[in-house]
């Protein structure tokens, strides 16, 4: 029974695997939508980071500062 709720509620490995994999092809290509404003922007990208740590996949601050600097609206 603990084996089908493990399954159903987190996934088997191979299903970790995925999502990892997809969310850091979003972390890869994030980059702000047209007309977005600057907090939605970091709340999508904030949702993609929650989701890696979850899984275990962290990036480091710097290289997250430096993907939301790349991103900033150009003026």
């Amino acid at each position: 029974m603990w084996n089908v709720i493990r399954v159903t509620y987190k996934g088997n490995e191979d299903i970790k695997i995925r999502r990892v994999t997809t969310l850091q092809r979003h972390y890869e290509l994030f980059s702000i939508k047209e007309n977005e404003a600057i907090d939605k922007m970091f709340e999508r990208f904030q949702t993609i980071l929650n989701g890696l740590k979850s899984l275990g996949t962290e990036f480091s601050k710097t290289q997250n500062n430096l993907k939301i600097l790349d991103n900033l609206p150009k003026v």
